[in-house]
């Protein structure tokens, strides 16, 4: 405590001659306390405590970030989207993924986005879920230390890391597709149904899917993910998500269950299917899940699916995925199977693909 107290009045003390390295250490020891009592009070409020099994989440000082990403240095970069990701290299010699909110705002919503990260990744310990070495809270908004996953995103995998939505530029095959899909869904079965509260990720998408060095998937970026006291059904809060992949039951009433997850996970799957962006459905004011479920009405649906799939896919293996893909992103919450048994479905998919290699 009076090491808090000292630190509280280093910065908000005034009456002497400042200078820029003063001012800079101030700055660091107020986003400290800041960040420090928000992560704090998120933690408290989650209400999950010892039942963390996750590894403990080092504390990073602003100077070993800014050593491990060479003063974030651009021919580091690794992408942007809401923050800048950074390929760093730590003391220890661990290649990381730097996420860093450079160039953000201080408000509320981007604070509470990061730290939202770090508070469900202590409660999640999952093979398919990314790691999260640790954060800064010495940043103006937190800094995210994850793993480093070499081949990227499953998004990168099908459209290209250009984003150009080419033909040619779906660079997965069909039996690494359905593992990907397999162990994605079973991660989010493990969040709804192995934990003391469930979690909801609540931004499943083909983005925050990365794979590692042998293309095993890594489900991530949590910060809108809340958890479920056990007894209750749903919570409400406001719309958060891609809208592309976003439950319409949800835009319309709020509330978050499990079926939000299970939603977007069947727009991913269709889009796995397909190669098509959902997000260029959107701009052309139409949607991937309408586009889709109406080929398949029709008996049309292996007419939509990608060249490479139909390929290397067995007929009923494709069909089987797109039925699965439809029952998922049913327009009524209850009419959608849970995770669990999506990854019962797709294991066996996989399995078949498998026998077929041999």
């Amino acid at each position: 405590m009076e090491m808090v107290l000292k630190k509280c009045s280093a910065v908000f003390g005034r009456g002497r001659k400042r200078n820029e390295a003063e001012d800079a250490c101030d700055a660091k020891d107020e986003y400290m306390i800041r960040n420090g009592a928000l992560l704090l009070q998120m933690q408290i409020s989650s209400g999950h405590g010892k039942g963390s099994t996750s590894e403990p989440i080092r504390s990073f000082s602003a100077r070993e970030i800014k050593e491990a990403t060479n003063n974030y240095d651009h021919r580091l970069i690794l992408g942007r989207n809401i923050c800048t990701g950074y390929r760093g290299t730590l003391e220890d010699g661990r290649v990381v993924a730097v996420k860093s909110p450079r160039g953000l705002h201080p408000n509320g919503q981007d604070i509470d986005y990061f730290l939202n990260q770090v508070v469900i990744k202590q409660i999640i310990n999952h093979k398919n879920v990314a790691k999260l070495h640790g954060c800064c809270l010495e940043t103006r908004v937190p800094t995210l230390v994850y793993e480093f996953l070499p081949n990227f995103t499953l998004f990168d995998q099908i459209h290209g890391r250009d984003g150009s939505n080419s033909i040619a530029a779906f660079n997965i095959p069909w039996s690494k597709l359905v593992k990907i899909a397999a162990e994605t869904s079973h991660a989010l079965s493990y969040m709804h149904m192995a934990l003391a509260k469930p979690i909801i990720h609540m931004d499943v998408k083909p983005s925050n899917i990365y794979l590692d060095e042998s293309f095993t998937a890594k489900l991530t970026n949590f910060g809108f993910s809340v958890s479920i006291s056990p007894g209750e059904d749903f919570i409400s809060q406001i719309a958060v998500g891609t809208f592309a992949y976003m439950d319409p039951d949800y835009c319309i009433t709020l509330r978050v269950t499990e079926k939000c997850d299970v939603y977007s996970f069947g727009v991913t799957l269709m889009e796995l299917l397909t190669g098509k962006n959902p997000m260029v459905f959107v701009e052309q004011c139409s949607h991937l899940v309408d586009y889709f479920v109406w080929h398949m009405q029709q008996n049309q649906v292996l007419g939509i699916v990608h060249p490479r799939v139909l390929r290397e896919a067995a007929t009923e293996e494709t069909l089987a995925f797109a039925r699965l893909a439809v029952r998922c992103a049913a327009r009524r919450g209850e009419e959608r199977p849970t995770m669990r048994e999506v990854a019962i479905e797709l294991r066996q998919i996989h399995h078949a693909a498998k026998r077929r290699q041999v």
